[in-house]
């Protein structure tokens, strides 16, 4: 019935209680300035800074020499940036993961048609003289 029970407040300051009581005497005392916060969420002026940069990105697109480069680029981007996703599961980075490196082949393949096609035309104009 009798169990344990919580110790009784101390009453005399501790010696590094007694220096801080002192050191706030001597200080001379400041007037506190209220600062005024803002109900909005801070956060959301990040978000809008980065959209905005996103939009400025947008319009700024690099040039590259060929389609093959731009390709190799945007896949790189795109690995990079589901690296970066923490919210998606397992499957779903495997899936966009393969369709991205499968369009970067097809890419691949759809230039280097075009390229034997070009080439074969350069070699009917060297062969037809005129």
């Amino acid at each position: 019935m009798f169990g344990i029970r919580t110790p009784t407040k101390v009453t005399t300051p501790t010696p590094q209680a007694i220096e801080r009581e002192e050191r706030e005497v001597l200080a001379p005392v400041q007037p506190q300035t209220p600062t005024l916060i803002p109900a909005v969420r801070k956060s959301i002026g990040e978000l809008e800074a980065a959209i905005a940069q996103s939009a400025e990105g947008l319009k700024k697109q690099k040039s590259y020499k060929n389609r093959l480069t731009e390709a190799a680029a945007v896949q790189q981007s795109a690995l990079l940036q589901l690296d970066a996703a923490r919210n998606l599961k397992g499957e779903i980075k495997a899936a966009v993961t393969s369709a991205v490196k499968r369009l970067y082949e097809l890419v691949k393949e759809a230039d280097s048609q075009t390229k034997e096609g070009k080439d074969k035309k350069e070699e009917r104009t060297r062969r037809r003289p005129d």
